[in-house]
């Protein structure tokens, strides 16, 4: 269907007020004020949510650029990837200042999530990536919440019209200055006491931290089942851990940035 002639009957249109009322904790709690969910399928069909049907109105009377399926997930700011005037218009429009986008890429579509404070806020960026934990839980929790609201909305999907489709300049490799700060120890602080990981053990503890399995870890990083659990081994001696889940555990409360 045509979502710039029927806008005002359609669902991403008629749920603003539901939407907001689910984001309400993350509103009162922190000084955010917007917030958008959308999920682009490869032929370019989507859905949208969103908690201020004014803006949405006017995002589409003014055929700004959606995002297309050839993104790269995770958090990009607003300014790095939007059209400068787009940017300025959700300032003086709308008082959306310091907006992010949550990129999450599966097979068949991307969703993401977009949140903003108003102009006032000048710190929301640092709440932003020192709390990247608790937006992740928001974002289930939203998807939880609106779960009715989202399958209303796919069963409405709409195709985003040619003119409003762009895509999100892919970043460039960093293959090369990760070979350049490449180092045959990792020194943390563990449990009050420096501890030092050889490059492979880090490597295997990443990767298990972040939900692989043993076999996912070892073809990752071209290593059989074995060696991986004999750095493993190691990392448990050297750190007191008796268990995998308390290493990883232990590991993750110890860890700079993940």
């Amino acid at each position: 269907m045509s979502i710039l002639s029927n806008l005002k009957k359609h669902i991403s249109y008629l749920a603003a007020d539901e939407v907001a009322e689910i984001c309400k904790p993350l509103f009162e709690s922190f000084n955010i004020g917007y917030f958008d969910y959308a999920k682009i399928y490869q032929d370019n069909s989507s859905l949208v949510l969103t908690s201020n049907r004014e803006w949405h109105d006017h995002f589409f009377k003014k055929k700004y650029v959606v995002s297309g399926t050839n993104v790269t997930s995770g958090v990009h700011l607003w300014e790095n990837y939007l059209p400068e005037g787009q940017v300025r218009e959700h300032v003086v429009y709308a008082n959306h200042y310091n907006g992010i986008t949550v990129f999450t890429k599966n097979k068949d579509a991307i969703e993401f999530f977009d949140l903003a404070s108003s102009v006032a806020d000048r710190s929301i960026i640092d709440f932003y990536f020192n709390n990247l934990d608790m937006l992740n839980q928001f974002l289930f929790y939203f998807k939880d919440k609106a779960a009715k609201l989202i399958n209303q909305a796919y069963k409405e999907r709409f195709i985003i019209p040619t003119v409003m489709r762009g895509d999100i300049v892919k970043p460039p490799s960093y293959m090369e200055f990760l070979n350049l700060i490449k180092t045959k120890k990792v020194r943390m602080n563990f449990c009050k006491k420096e501890v030092v990981f050889s490059h492979r053990e880090y490597e295997c503890l990443i990767h298990l931290a972040r939900g692989k399995t043993m076999k996912e870890t070892g073809k990752i990083l071209e290593l059989s089942d074995r060696t991986v659990e004999d750095h493993l081994t190691n990392a448990k001696n050297k750190t007191n851990c008796f268990t995998r889940a308390q290493l990883i555990d232990s590991f993750l409360d110890n860890l700079l940035l993940f």
